[in-house]
């Protein structure tokens, strides 16, 4: 009895002290994550930690690449660096594992942002993205990011390739969520638009995204054992290119890595 209690305390002597501030950090961190953009005041009382000391962990943080600032809301948000090691560390899905193992020959090959999208209740899901890497980033943060399924390239490649229900379901499920998209659905324009993307193998859109008009994107679906997983896309500032230029110029690159992303996914 007496060797285990020396034992238990040896232990005990022999842990280090826990680094206080590092915890707080973590804490802030995990906070933004599970909360999104939030200012110092509403992290403060959401951890229970002065707001001092949150706005230190926060500029420390920042300093280090893990957040960013927003001058306007006075907000912080988590970086592309924090929702990587989130999506390519700790998610199951393996075309997300395959992306991130990929991801620095994807930005050699196309220095434009590429996107890996999902669908998820009713949206094009951004999961990871190059943009962090690429010259030409526009967005601070895009992992998270949703896409209308039926405006943005990357939700037409998905929806083309999907199986017939699959698709249909997802469509009666947008048509519920939105009046708007239900009216675009229905029309012939729409039907147009997905037998053009079946026909030719990738989809596109050229600024019909409202909230980004600026752009425009070509993507491509990923497809393991034919069955339709998500889309890449590559997107690009609409004044610097057209549609087919991207296409002449990214489309064979796109469908070799989605290629890949497939074969690492099985």
């Amino acid at each position: 009895m007496g060797s285990v209690q020396s034992s238990d305390m040896d232990e005990k002597q022999n842990r280090y002290k826990p680094i206080k501030s590092l915890a707080q950090g973590l804490a802030v961190l995990q906070y933004l994550t599970s909360y999104g953009p939030s200012s110092a005041v509403v992290v403060s009382k959401g951890v229970s930690v002065h707001r001092t000391t949150v706005k230190r962990a926060l500029e420390t943080l920042r300093d280090e690449g893990y957040v960013w600032f927003e001058d306007e809301t006075k907000k912080y948000h988590i970086t592309d660096m924090v929702l990587t090691f989130i999506d390519s560390s700790r998610s199951a899905n393996p075309v997300i594992r395959a992306f991130s193992e990929i991801e620095h020959d994807i930005a050699k090959d196309i220095p434009w942002p590429v996107d890996l999208t999902l669908f998820s209740e009713g949206y094009m899901v951004v999961k990871n993205s190059t943009h962090r890497l690429s010259p030409f980033s526009f967005h601070k943060r895009i992992i998270g990011r949703k896409l209308p399924c039926t405006k943005s390239a990357a939700g037409r490649a998905y929806l083309s390739f999907a199986s017939t229900s699959v698709r249909r379901d997802i469509l009666s499920m947008i048509c519920d969520i939105c009046a708007s998209e239900k009216t675009y659905i229905e029309s012939p324009q729409f039907d147009k638009v997905l037998t053009l993307t079946q026909e030719r193998g990738w989809a596109s859109n050229d600024g019909e995204v409202s909230e980004e008009s600026r752009f425009s994107a070509i993507a491509v679906p990923i497809l393991v054992d034919n069955v339709a997983y998500g889309s890449l896309g590559a997107i690009f500032l609409r004044k610097s290119m057209t549609v087919d230029q991207a296409a002449s110029e990214y489309l064979g690159k796109l469908q070799h890595l989605t290629a890949e992303i497939s074969r690492r996914s099985q």
